[in-house]
């Protein structure tokens, strides 16, 4: 499998294939968060409302939510909606999106 893709879950969950998490990190998807918070970022999954979920390049423990805002080049700016943590590392997402699924049973 190289995908995840849960559509009819809330607005929607997708983990990326890891060619397009490869592509991302070489511009063509945001790899550097600006604002309140700063840092270096691996986008590797979405959701149908337009945001995007990034696991944290320095420290590798945090999952962020970044919200839709700008993004230029490769440098996402925090708009009105900060972006936040949503679990710490990979397996901490896989248990988000386990909840998520659970609570849309």
């Amino acid at each position: 499998m190289d995908r995840v893709s849960l559509p009819d879950v809330g607005s929607g969950f997708f983990v990326h294939p890891a060619g397009q998490t490869v592509a991302g990190m070489g511009g063509d998807l945001p790899t550097r968060i600006v604002g309140s918070r700063e840092d270096s970022v691996v986008v590797f999954g979405s959701d149908g409302g337009g945001a995007l979920f990034a696991l944290s390049a320095t420290d590798e423990a945090t999952v962020y939510r970044l919200p839709p805002a700008r993004v230029e080049g490769s440098v996402y700016t925090e708009g009105e909606i900060p972006c936040e943590v949503v679990a710490s590392g990979l397996a901490g997402y896989l248990t988000f999106l386990e909840r998520e699924l659970q609570s849309g049973m």
